[in-house]
């Protein structure tokens, strides 16, 4: 990712603008906004209008970009955020409700494309993995988990503490101690240009 880049992304997430995020590179646009679909257990309505040409190379060009989901309130920050730096935008759909059955949408100028339960369209991108690791590991846990993708929900977050409260550390940190971690990391992307970025509207409250 180019820095002039990581400076606008930074500088939207330092003001809480950006609620999700996804690059568009392998499998293109329609694998993006699934994925997120997928991760956010949530149903998506999109239009895709600011390309021409057939539907099929529109929804699965492997090409440099970035799909963010945003606060609705905030589409007008975001986008002239990104056009006062010169980089394209658009507004491409929008989450729509929250559940394992939700309806996910896609068209692309304005002729539908694909309709489907999220259940089902989940099930059939884990079916590879899943048949993958029945060969690999125990085959009735492997069954078992990919049966229970019908009672995917979000993860329920309890705080023990108060993060508004600040408390003095436990110990005393006059003595350094350093921790070195090493990380083995593999870029998707090697971004050359500036990307397209497209925008899904957030309306769930």
């Amino acid at each position: 990712m180019s820095e002039f880049l990581s400076a606008i992304l930074h500088h939207l997430f330092a003001a809480n603008k950006i609620l999700a995020g996804h690059d568009v590179s392998d499998g293109g646009l329609i694998t993006c906004v699934l994925e997120m679909a997928f991760a956010g257990i949530s149903g998506i309505n999109i239009n895709i209008t600011h390309k021409e040409g057939k539907v099929l190379d529109i929804l699965f060009a492997e090409e440099v970009g970035w799909v963010l989901e945003v606060d609705s309130k905030d589409i007008d920050f975001i986008d002239s955020t990104f056009k006062s730096h010169s980089v394209p935008v658009y507004v491409i759909g929008e989450s729509t409700t929250f559940g394992i059955h939700s309806l996910v949408t896609v068209s692309v100028n304005d002729t539908l494309a694909l309709t489907s339960d999220l259940l089902y369209l989940f099930q059939m991108w884990e079916e590879t993995s899943y048949r993958l690791e029945r060969r690999q590991a125990n085959p009735d846990c492997v069954r078992k988990e990919f049966e229970s993708l019908s009672n995917r929900k979000a993860p329920g977050y309890r705080l023990t503490f108060d993060p508004q409260k600040s408390l003095a550390p436990a110990k005393s940190l006059s003595s350094r101690k350093y921790l070195i971690i090493i990380f083995n990391i593999c870029l998707k992307n090697d971004f050359t240009r500036l990307p397209d970025h497209q925008i899904i509207r957030n309306t769930k409250h």
